[in-house]
């Protein structure tokens, strides 16, 4: 049979034997190419020191994270590679760990730090090397100052100080009833912050504290503080504490002073490790938390992962983390690793289900806006009501 002849003169199945050849070794260079590099992700985080406990349970569930993220193809096929670089529990090794991290480790991102003071201390080096930054601390000074964005390479995954002080506040007057109220606050940022924003609130709210008292992180003795309480006539108490051993002390000794206060706390009064310290002492208390397990479908099933993962219950304060990476993860699919192209992917996250609730980041990098409040029943926390921020 003779061979039909393109214009051109060749022969025409040649012609397109060749063609696909050429589309073959195409292809094959185009996967040869894929990167499958891994993404190195920093976590910043307290392996030692006085917060050591939160720290572990901060990385179990940023662990658990980057397992799943990575089991399922990671990002776009390429996996994240989590270095944990310890704060040591102080705003010095938060710094050092930061430094490490960028310029040791040359991570794309960061999680962490969780504390206020440690964000502080780190947030100018975060914005001169433009590091994406999921964090957690509280204070609502970190994001913005006077309606104006502070650091637009910092992003918080937990409820600002503005909207749990306010919650503890309404709290107590509209579900409690009481306006004798006593604040005692760690004397350190988050303290006096979500203080201030209590007492603010009370006083929008047609009362002001019977009586403020501080204390410093790591004191033994709260009895002097306590018994003012008791003597200026205070029903209900707000503790603002920054770390669950103080707490747990305090609660202690509330119970052993046989004090009949209404415990109103911030969130480290009703995490896990508070209240396996606390333990009966703790029985009865309220506190404003991020979530509470098994409140929505979305923290079901991390729950479930958890538990299956490390044998027990997970933390009301360090499941930030795991929505964090999440975040991160699904911003980085769409961006890349382009820290400009990540930020404003982060940004643009509207309706993200998270563990912690529904994240809608805001432009100064607020992704929270409600709180949840508890009340400890048999050494957990029950879930009472959900407030939203501007409710």
């Amino acid at each position: 049979m003779p061979k039909i002849k393109s214009p051109q003169g060749g022969s025409l199945h040649l012609r397109v034997i060749s063609l696909l050849l050429l589309i073959f070794i195409s292809s094959g260079s185009k996967l040869q190419a894929q990167d499958n590099t891994p993404i190195k992700v920093g976590l910043n985080v307290e392996l030692t020191g006085l917060a050591a406990d939160l720290g572990d349970l901060s990385k179990k569930a940023a662990d658990l994270a980057v397992e799943e993220i990575n089991a399922a193809g990671g990002i776009n096929g390429r996996p994240i590679d989590l270095i944990a670089e310890d704060s040591q529990s102080s705003n010095q090794g938060a710094v050092a760990a930061t430094n490490k991290l960028i310029n040791s480790h040359k991570v794309v991102a960061m999680v962490g730090p969780v504390k206020s003071t440690q964000m502080q201390a780190v947030s100018d080096i975060i914005k001169k090397a433009h590091l994406p930054t999921m964090f957690g601390g509280t204070n609502p000074k970190l994001t913005r100052i006077d309606n104006k964005v502070v650091n637009p390479w910092i992003f918080r995954c937990r409820p600002a100080d503005s909207i749990a002080g306010v919650a503890i506040a309404r709290f107590i007057i509209e579900d409690l009833k009481i306006n004798k109220v006593g604040i005692l606050h760690d004397s350190d940022t988050f303290g006096t912050t979500g203080a201030g924003i209590v007492k603010d609130t009370l006083k929008k709210l047609g009362t002001e504290p019977l009586l403020i008292e501080k204390y410093a992180t790591g004191t033994e003795n709260y009895q002097p503080q306590l018994l003012n309480m008791k003597s200026a006539g205070v029903e209900a108490l707000v503790i603002y504490g920054t770390n669950a051993n103080d707490d747990a002390k305090i609660l202690r000794q509330i119970k052993e002073l046989g004090l009949d206060f209404k415990v109103v706390g911030s969130p480290s009064n009703a995490q896990k490790i508070t209240l396996d310290l606390a333990k009966e002492a703790a029985e009865g208390i309220y506190a404003v938390v991020d979530y509470v397990p098994g409140q929505s479908e979305v923290a079901k099933r991390y729950r479930e992962a958890y538990v299956k993962k490390y044998g027990s219950e997970p933390d009301t304060l360090a499941a930030w983390n795991y929505d964090a990476l999440y975040i991160l993860a699904e911003a980085m699919k769409k961006a890349g690793t382009d820290p400009e192209k990540i930020r404003e992917a982060i940004l643009a996250t509207k309706g993200f289900k998270g563990v912690l609730g529904e994240f809608n980041f805001d432009e100064f990098g607020d992704g929270l806006h409600e709180v949840s409040m508890v009340q400890i029943k048999n050494g957990q926390p029950s879930l009472l009501r959900v407030i939203k921020e501007n409710e």
